[in-house]
């Protein structure tokens, strides 16, 4: 824990010297959307909060194999021989892996996600019109009295938003060791999960929604397909990596029958 600690403060401190580049880098997606392609700080005080909160997180990233391997070795002595080779293709994969979501979410999520949430404070139904067409109510235009909505671009709360959704990603992206090791230890069946996959799917489906920080569909559809992706990979690796146990499971299935 300390050397965890050591190693994600002293990664912020050294980013933050770069908080103009990496702000740059981390609101790219959505820059169209914000007025004047600006973000707001509402008070003097929150200049260097910010700036150490995008540190921080770009330290968590950066400084993710160290502390990542910090948190593996933790169990690597209660790890049988036979199982310690598995250490570090795991450490690779679940680098890999959250990495990999992180510049999922920003590269594909973060865009659409944020068109389609600051896109709700337009639009909609024309009720007086639909009144007047249907049932020829009213004089079908629209009241003169109107609230208008908009989104003030407060930059605390738009950070957290972003760092929230890709470190979100990042951790749900570990869902293919979670179940390699569960298919490993027996825990799971493959021939289980082949066969019923439309609850597979199912559970795929609600594990997306309830992942998701925002809800909005774009975010949920997203981390599906991607969670689908990753699902189907994972099984694929193990059919070829654990081919004689899968077999094995195969053969105790038919007996019991």
């Amino acid at each position: 824990m300390l050397v965890i600690a050591l190693t994600i403060g002293v990664g912020a401190m050294v980013a933050y010297l770069f908080t103009p580049s990496l702000l740059s880098w981390l609101f790219d997606p959505i820059v169209q959307y914000l007025p004047s392609k600006s973000i707001y700080l509402l008070g003097p005080f929150e200049a260097f909060t910010f700036r150490f909160k995008v540190a921080t997180y770009a330290a968590v990233v950066i400084t993710s194999p160290v502390w990542l391997y910090q948190l593996l070795a933790f169990f690597l002595p209660a790890l049988k021989e036979k199982e310690r080779k598995f250490f570090i293709p795991a450490f690779v994969a679940i680098l890999v892996l959250f990495i990999g979501g992180n510049l999922f979410c920003h590269y594909v999520v973060l865009k659409p996600s944020f068109e389609w949430l600051l896109g709700q404070t337009s639009g909609g139904v024309d009720v007086p019109k639909l009144m007047y067409l249907w049932f020829h109510i009213g004089t079908g235009q629209p009241s003169s009295v109107s609230v208008a909505l908009s989104v003030l671009p407060n930059a605390q709360q738009f950070l957290g938003g972003m760092t929230i959704m890709m470190l979100a990603f990042g951790i749900i992206f570990e869902l293919p060791v979670m179940l390699f090791f569960l298919l490993y230890t027996g825990v799971l069946k493959y021939a289980n999960l082949r066969t019923n996959w439309r609850y597979s799917y199912l559970v795929l489906v609600g594990f997306a929604t309830l992942s998701t920080p925002d809800w909005s569909p774009v975010t949920m559809g997203s981390l599906f397909i991607a969670v689908v992706v990753l699902y189907e990979g994972t099984l694929a690796l193990a059919r070829v990596t654990l081919n004689s146990r899968i077999k094995e499971q195969a053969i105790q299935a038919a007996e019991e029958m």
